[in-house]
């Protein structure tokens, strides 16, 4: 039997250690928005979102990651033959 991968949403918030230690565990980056600004949640730290959030006045928003963004992390381990397990936020 092949290895099994799981990959998760961001919202499972797994600690940069658990994911340097399991290179089978993949993290899918949810959307967050401010306005008509948008960014992974892996690419502002949260002291960033508040301090653009204080200043449009505007609350942060995020939404699930779009399809392609599992299909982008998937892919080149369904060609390597390997198992996955996807684990996400229903709603």
């Amino acid at each position: 039997m092949s290895q099994i991968h799981i990959v998760v949403d961001s919202i499972g918030q797994v600690p940069d250690e658990m994911l340097a230690g399991h290179p089978n565990l993949h993290v899918v980056a949810l959307k967050v928005r401010v306005g008509d600004q948008e960014w992974r949640e892996n690419e502002i730290s949260t002291k960033d979102l508040f301090h653009i959030s204080q200043e449009t006045k505007q609350h942060p928003k995020t939404s699930q990651p779009a399809p392609g963004d599992f299909i982008e992390v998937c892919q080149p381990l369904i060609k390597a033959g390997k198992e996955i397990i996807i684990i996400s936020v229903s709603g």
